[in-house]
């Protein structure tokens, strides 16, 4: 056997929490992110809405 073939890789089978956290957190931040963005553009539609006078359907 030559050195090449001797030669062991490395396979991270073990996740770490600091792996967790930087893959945990940068999904809830942006989950967050989106959130907001949905909420600001919901309630842009309502001042709009409210502006010109039309009637959202939100009411029973």
């Amino acid at each position: 056997m030559s050195a090449a073939q001797r030669e062991v890789m490395f396979v991270p089978l073990a996740v770490s929490i600091g792996d967790g956290f930087k893959f945990g957190c940068g999904f809830f931040m942006a989950m967050v992110l989106a959130a907001l963005v949905g909420f600001v553009v919901l309630a842009l539609l309502f001042v709009v809405t409210s502006l010109l006078g039309l009637n959202l359907p939100i009411t029973r």
